[in-house]
């Protein structure tokens, strides 16, 4: 049995989108990055989330990573928990 996948040549063919996806534009960034600016230390999840209003975590986690890639915001372990905090 082989273990080698097949590729589809639509998937070779791939090229990137002309116009790349900007990320840190959601609808709670605003709010998000306030809330990061007046923070005494660095946030989890969890509290960004209460703080901006955001109801669904997942939407809060995903619009936090959309700015850590954007490099608005750094991110970092701390035992279990990921904080966050605005780039200096």
């Amino acid at each position: 049995m082989s273990t080698q996948h097949k590729v589809g040549k639509d998937v070779l063919s791939f090229q990137p989108s002309e116009s790349p996806v900007k990320f840190g534009k959601g609808k709670f960034t605003h709010k998000i990055l306030e809330i990061l600016k007046e923070a005494e230390r660095p946030l989890n999840v969890h509290e960004i989330c209460v703080l901006a209003d955001i109801h669904s975590w997942v939407t809060g986690k995903s619009e936090i990573m959309d700015l850590v890639v954007s490099g608005r915001v750094e991110v970092f372990k701390s035992g279990r928990h990921f904080l966050f905090r605005l780039k200096k």
